[in-house]
């Protein structure tokens, strides 16, 4: 056989060969020119609504939702050595997102935009990560007091009791994790920082913050919360009752620039219709005169139309009422609320509040307060009287 023809069947050959195995599935071609398998993936996305507006896939581990609150004060004051007169307010206009992403993810941006320098301000703003044992890192509330970390938008009163607006760290930066023990204990800490964006010199000291609470037979809820902090340079003062214009300073700006030790004591018990609410919240400073600011406060609620404040065992707080009835819910309401700073000067604050709330519907209440107040400041005496009036939504 000549070359040409021996060349020529040989690349004959090798190109049938393919096509004699083009049939045995188990063969080496079929297995390198095969198509790979597909996965079925379901990219069906559902929206709803019940509380905001959530996007969701099918198995719900990618999520996002938004929504937000506002809350519109009325307020009218008299009283002795204090602004009277009437004042309205923007009390809160808030927007916010929030979601999981890839179901070990979960995140939240909350801004409010009626912040009282005209600036946007951030309320929380950070990531919490499953598969690192639920650690959040970000912008978030300090975990200290039920009255503080109750949201605002089911707190039994207008605003928090004067204690906890007087020495409550807030929010702020740094990283923690809240924990529930059990189906009736929870456990939450971490380390914070008061500072803006940015890295600075003059910057706030690392603070450590706990809290812990337990419920006993669904009625009696117990916690306890302590903070070791850095100086933060500012005073501390107080509004009785309201948000108005006319505060107490309960120590001064060199007081609260010392390191100090927070602590807190909380209990409620619930009755069905009925609730008591209570906490003792002290800061000592490590200062000269062993500067010392606490004060407690006590507080009654009761729905005349039977309905009952939920219980969020999973944070140890409170959450949605939800009227039972077409009118919606009637609460009664009381506060009796005591603040002092002890120091250089002994400053007390007193004040009793009565109230109702009106629960219109799930997303929105309507509140009145009738604060009485008196204030000693030094052997300095005097007392006002505030009405306070607001209109609050969320969605």
């Amino acid at each position: 056989m000549k070359p040409q023809i021996k060349l020529i069947s040989t690349l004959v050959v090798l190109a049938l060969t393919p096509l004699t195995f083009a049939d045995d599935k188990n063969g080496p071609w079929s297995e390198l020119d095969a198509e790979p398998a597909s996965e079925t993936v379901d990219d069906t996305w559902t929206v709803t609504y019940k509380d905001g507006l959530q996007l969701s896939d099918t198995d719900g581990s990618n999520t996002f939702k938004i929504g937000g609150r506002i809350m519109y004060d009325l307020g009218w004051q008299t009283g002795e050595d204090k602004l009277g007169g009437s004042q309205a307010e923007v009390r809160t206009a808030r927007i916010y997102i929030k979601g999981r992403l890839n179901g070990n993810v979960s995140y939240k941006a909350n801004y409010d935009l009626a912040n009282k320098d005209g600036k946007v301000a951030i309320k929380d703003l950070y990531m919490e990560f499953d598969d690192l044992y639920g650690v959040r890192v970000g912008h978030f509330k300090e975990p200290q007091s039920l009255n503080y970390m109750t949201s605002s938008k089911y707190i039994t009163m207008i605003e928090r009791a004067g204690i906890v607006n007087a020495i409550n760290p807030g929010r702020n930066s740094g990283v923690g994790t809240s924990r529930q023990i059990n189906d009736n204990t929870t456990l939450a800490f971490g380390l914070f920082k008061d500072v803006s964006n940015g890295f600075s010199d003059t910057s706030g000291q690392w603070s450590a913050t706990c809290r812990a609470t337990h419920l006993f037979s669904d009625s009696l809820h117990v916690g306890a919360s302590g903070s070791s902090r850095g100086g933060s340079g500012t005073g501390i003062s107080t509004r009785p009752g309201h948000h108005m214009a006319g505060s107490v300073t309960l120590a001064d700006g060199d007081v609260n620039a010392q390191d100090s030790t927070l602590y807190g004591l909380e209990a409620a018990w619930l009755n069905g219709p009925f609730s008591l609410q209570a906490e003792y919240i002290s800061q000592s400073f490590d200062t000269l005169n062993d500067a010392e600011v606490n004060g407690y406060y006590v507080t009654a609620s009761w729905f005349l139309t039977g309905e009952h404040r939920p219980y969020s065992k999973s944070g140890g707080v409170f959450s949605r009422v939800v009227p039972s009835k077409v009118c919606g819910a009637y609460e009664l309401t009381a506060r009796l609320d005591h603040s002092q700073g002890e120091g250089a000067d002994t400053v007390k604050v007193d004040d009793l509040i009565i109230g109702i709330n009106w629960y219109t519907g799930r997303n929105s209440r309507i509140m009145l307060n009738y604060v009485m107040a008196d204030i000693d400041e030094g052997g300095a005496e005097s007392n006002y009287d505030a009405l306070l009036l607001r209109f609050q939504v969320d969605f």
